[in-house]
C-alpha cells in the first residue's frame, strides 16, 4: 500500500510539472519603422521571414502586412510573433502587381528596404546581414527604403 501511495504522490507532481513544459512559448510584438516611403503610391508589402525562406525568390512570408503606401515614413506591428531570429524584407509594389519589377532581369524597379539596411549584391540580400533576434516582448526595428 505504501508503494502505491508513493506512485500517486509522484505523479501528483509531476503532472503539473508535463502542464507547465507543454505552455506555449511567451509571444512578442514586432514594430517596424519604415522611412523614406516614396510618393509613388502602390502597395507596400511587409513580409518577416525566418531563415529557411528568406532567400527563396517568391516565398511567403511567415508574417505579412500589406497596406497602402503612404509618402515618407510608416510604422507596421505585428502582434504574436514567436521569438526568434528573423529577417524583413519590405517592397513598395507601385503598380501593384504582387512581385518586385526588375530592370534587366537583376536591378530593382521599385523601392524595397530589408532589415539592418542590409542590401542585395547579385541576388538577394544575405540572411546573415539580414537577420535580427525578436526576443519576449516589446521589439522594434527601423529599416531605410531604397530606390
Amino acid at each position: 500500500m505504501s508503494t502505491r501511495l508513493a506512485a500517486l504522490a509522484v505523479l501528483s507532481f509531476a503532472l503539473p510539472a508535463a502542464a507547465f513544459a507543454a505552455a506555449p512559448a511567451p509571444s512578442s510584438t514586432l514594430t517596424v519603422k519604415i522611412e523614406g516611403v516614396t510618393k509613388d503610391g502602390g502597395d507596400l508589402r511587409v513580409g518577416v521571414y525566418d531563415e529557411k525562406l528568406f532567400e527563396v525568390r517568391g516565398s511567403k512570408p511567415l508574417y505579412g502586412i500589406i497596406t497602402a503606401a503612404k509618402p515618407g515614413e510608416d510604422v507596421i506591428r505585428f502582434p504574436d510573433v514567436a521569438p526568434g531570429t528573423y529577417g524583413v524584407k519590405i517592397l513598395q509594389d507601385v503598380n501593384k502587381n504582387g512581385h518586385m519589377d526588375l530592370h534587366f532581369g537583376m536591378f530593382p524597379a521599385e523601392p524595397y528596404g530589408i532589415s539592418n539596411d542590409a542590401r542585395p549584391s547579385m541576388g538577394p540580400a544575405p540572411w546573415d546581414d539580414a537577420k535580427f533576434d525578436v526576443k519576449s516582448g516589446a521589439n522594434a526595428i527601423v529599416i531605410h527604403m531604397h530606390e
